[in-house]
């Protein structure tokens, strides 16, 4: 199942939420799928159980884009981004989508 999320970078007021919490949302889940505790995460992300319990409790301040991919990296996933032009009508600026294929 292909899941589309849209997100933004920075999460302005009336925007989308924003790429840090997408991830984090899918990382909480992905947690959750394997079945995996607080600590068995935490050792396969490389950090400390309370760091998972931020996670857990959707905080991501503190943790990039980057990281949490890799985050998600160690949980068995593998993530790609792709960068496609923006159809030439568009008026909007470029968008950012998160897509999980589950």
């Amino acid at each position: 199942m292909k899941q589309v999320t849209a997100a933004s970078v920075a999460g302005r007021p009336g925007e989308e939420p924003p790429v840090q919490a997408e991830l984090v949302r899918l990382l909480r889940l992905r947690i959750q799928e394997l079945g995996l505790t607080q600590t068995q995460a935490a050792a396969r992300m490389g950090l400390k159980q309370p760091n998972v319990s931020k996670l857990m409790d959707e905080r991501h301040a503190g943790f990039s884009v980057e990281r949490l991919l890799r985050f998600l990296c160690a949980l068995d996933l593998d993530a790609e981004i792709r960068l496609i032009p923006k159809p030439a009508r568009a008026r909007r600026a470029g968008k950012l989508t998160v897509v999980s294929e589950n």
